[in-house]
């Protein structure tokens, strides 16, 4: 069977290889595709998820294979910084979910770019209980506020521009899950994508809701 050639498919490896998932930034090492590697190994910032569909999907209808591409997808987590991972050129290109990261560390002069944004709006949102919940910044005052360790300063330029005294908020550390929230009080207040939501039938049942991510 003739190898498949047409421009949607083209498109589909292009797109996602710099963008891949919602809100990722792509990061390419500087030299990586100098050296004319066909591993191709994608480093994410956070566990895999829905937002490396296009990765996904391409590798399984054999696009990468067709060019000449054996590619990989790296998983990362609370504990894996990508950026540095990218920069160090362990692996070729990565993903991450927030743009501070890869500015601290252009600012440092690590030999790393940022090509391409998934989404124009940051999906990161904060989730509060219907019973207490969080519509404005000022709600944040006196709450147990759970982040990832990565993700302080996502909660930090808010209270900022709120003038919102950092004493003020009890920030508690977090994984991926939202059982924080839904336990009973160890975090009143969590920290997520916006798209958990819709994917989590507990927050559903628990008539979670998300406060405006646009503070």
């Amino acid at each position: 069977m003739a190898k498949l050639r047409d421009p949607g498919r083209r498109s589909l490896l292009k797109t996602s290889l710099i963008a891949g998932g919602l809100s990722a930034g792509g990061l390419l090492s500087v030299d990586a595709f100098a050296q004319g590697k066909a591993r191709i190994n994608m480093q994410l910032g956070w566990i895999v998820g829905v937002n490396q569909i296009g990765e996904v999907a391409a590798k399984r209808m054999g696009f990468y294979e067709q060019e000449g591409i054996d590619f990989a997808i790296q998983p990362g987590g609370p504990n894996i910084d990508g950026v540095a991972i990218i920069a160090s050129g362990r692996y070729e290109v990565g993903q991450v979910s927030s743009s501070p990261s890869i500015m601290l560390a252009v600012s440092q002069g690590l030999p790393i770019k940022c090509f391409a944004v998934g989404a124009q709006k940051h999906p990161h949102t904060y989730f509060s209980l219907a019973k207490n919940p969080v519509r404005k910044p000022a709600d944040l005052i006196g709450k147990r506020v759970g982040i990832p360790s990565t993700a302080a300063i996502l909660l930090r330029a808010p209270l900022a521009k709120n003038k919102i005294a950092e004493k003020d908020v009890k920030v508690v550390t977090i994984g991926a899950d939202m059982s924080p929230l839904l336990d009973h009080g160890s975090a009143q207040v969590t920290l997520h994508w916006s798209t958990s939501l819709c994917e989590s039938p507990a927050l559903a049942g628990a008539r979670a809701r998300s406060a405006s991510r646009h503070w």
